[in-house]
């Protein structure tokens, strides 16, 4: 029963991890590949450092920092979705931000900048909607990496606890003694 119910966890995890990341790196990669310039820079480098880090010790170093220790359900959820969260968001920038640069040099873009449309409105219009479309696919790989990211965390002793909710990793660490 432990392990039907872990799937109701791991797949709260998923979705708030996965819709976190996407919204915050779709936002931010508009930003930097449209606009461009100094912080386009900045945020490239940031997304590098991050991106340089193993991805479960940044999901435990942030699982720490954001849960301080206690991790009952829904703060356990929302720690562990905001850590893998934070993991995610630097794949999300990348592919988005390199979408934008390229869009941003197409006609079509060229003639809304010409007609007199904003930025804002040119960004959110005609770029986001053309700079989106390989993201279901990285979404869905993704999936499958928060749901072992997430029983990492729990193996280690960094999840949600058992008390509180079924999780994974928690149970594979309780079932070595068996094996």
């Amino acid at each position: 029963s432990r392990t039907i119910w872990g799937a109701q966890t791991a797949l709260l995890v998923i979705i708030i991890a996965v819709l976190l990341s996407v919204f915050v790196a779709v936002i931010l990669g508009l930003i930097s590949g449209y606009i461009g310039g100094w912080l386009d820079r900045v945020l490239v480098v940031i997304a590098d450092a991050i991106y340089a880090f193993p991805t479960l010790l940044l999901a435990i170093v942030a699982a720490i920092a954001i849960s301080g220790g206690q991790s009952g359900l829904w703060g356990g959820v929302f720690a562990a979705g905001i850590s893998i969260t934070v993991v995610f968001i630097p794949q999300y920038f990348r592919v988005v931000r390199a979408e934008v640069v390229r869009v941003k040099s197409e006609a079509f873009v060229e003639s809304a900048r010409v007609m007199g449309a904003s930025t804002w409105r040119i960004m959110f219009r005609h770029v986001f909607r053309n700079s989106t479309r390989t993201l279901p696919l990285i979404l869905t790989l993704n999936a499958s990496e928060a749901i072992l990211t997430l029983a990492g965390l729990g193996f280690l002793g960094f999840g949600i606890e058992p008390t509180a909710a079924a999780e994974w990793g928690y149970d594979l660490r309780k079932s070595i003694g068996d094996v």
